[in-house]
């Protein structure tokens, strides 16, 4: 659980009273284990998964309440699974940055809506979420 996390993170003092960011090893971790998500196939197969809902509920249709509740959850682990990460990175951020929430939120839209290659978009993003890492720890 995320509030049980930025709880932790309050004790350790890693995050302010603000909900900011105070140690720069925490965000390069944060940014660099984010980064290099974007590779994995995992990543891969959950976003081909949100990318195209509508496919899931063709092949695991299951009838009644506990059908519409196990498609459910089976929907929302690919989905977590697709986007773990970038919701991560707003620990990196400052988790109340506004500016922050907006841009993880556009890079989510635009992976998961392009009609273009949506790897090309997940590896740039990739390198750009570990090259940002690099340049936090180092400054």
């Amino acid at each position: 659980n995320l509030t049980l996390l930025q709880w932790q993170l309050h004790v350790f003092q890693w995050l302010s009273g603000m909900m900011e960011n105070t140690n720069t090893l925490l965000a390069t971790v944060i940014l660099i284990i984010a980064g290099i998500y974007q590779f994995t196939t995992l990543k891969k197969s959950c976003l081909a998964h949100c990318r195209s809902p509508f496919s899931f509920l063709l092949n695991s249709w299951e009838n009644g309440k506990q059908g519409a509740f196990n498609m459910g959850i089976i929907h929302a682990s690919r989905c977590l699974g697709c986007c773990w990460a970038q919701m991560l990175i707003m620990f990196a951020l400052g988790v109340m940055n506004i500016a922050g929430i907006i841009l993880i939120t556009v890079f989510i839209l635009l992976e998961k809506s392009l009609p273009v290659n949506e790897l090309l978009i997940s590896k740039l993003a990739g390198v750009l979420l570990c090259m940002l890492g690099v340049l936090v720890i180092l400054l």
